[in-house]
């Protein structure tokens, strides 16, 4: 699931412009996955489906890794939701890790202590358990159907913005009706951008 909460954690930084797509936010259509590869560079996601047990925080080849140096969000099931550790702003964590041989790794109570600790680094959520049973990119294919336009329509511009173009303003207009219904678009806004669609 680690992969689901990276697309959700990618859609909220499109959202607020902090993500683009290689493209921009005008291109037609981009690889969701290239997108989250990109992310990584910003944040690390850490995920534990099952039994808690330590964090990999880092593997090297032929050693442990450079350790915990970037912010980190930390999803299992038995969190209180995702938990953010940002090395700068919490050494006291980052002085928890220990280093084997292939690995840096931090112990699961750590981050649950520090989700305790640091309400303001949790956002509240159940994580589900991995079952294991899908064939295609589950992360993407959760993400999407959590982060709908109705629900969430600042969120769901990632995934409506990803897929390319190929149904003509009859797509977009279905997409426009969805913010309008939710409250992202006024009317006023949602006739303009219909208008600007159909080229008006």
């Amino acid at each position: 699931m680690g992969g689901a909460f990276e697309h959700l954690i990618s859609a909220a930084a499109w959202a607020v412009g902090v993500l683009t797509a290689p493209g921009g936010h005008n291109a037609n259509g981009f690889d969701l996955v290239n997108l989250r590869e990109k992310a990584r560079g910003m944040w690390s996601v850490k995920s534990q489906t099952g039994t808690p047990g330590e964090w990999r925080i880092t593997n090297g080849l032929g050693g442990a890794g450079g350790g915990m140096t970037d912010p980190t969000v930390f999803v299992a099931p038995t969190l209180p939701g995702l938990v953010l550790v940002d090395p700068a702003t919490h050494p006291e964590v980052v002085a928890q890790t220990r280093q084997r041989s292939d690995a840096v790794v931090l112990p699961f109570g750590a981050v649950k202590a520090h989700a305790k600790a640091h309400p303001e680094c949790v956002i509240p959520m159940n994580a589900p358990k991995n079952e294991h049973r899908g064939k295609e990119d589950a992360g993407i294919a959760f993400v999407e159907s959590v982060a709908t336009p109705e629900q969430f329509p600042r969120l769901s511009n990632m995934f409506m913005a990803s897929k390319p173009k190929t149904e003509g303003p009859v797509l977009e207009i279905h997409a426009l009706i969805a913010l309008r219904d939710s409250g992202a678009l006024t009317e006023e806004q949602f006739q303009a951008a219909v208008n600007k669609t159909i080229g008006l």
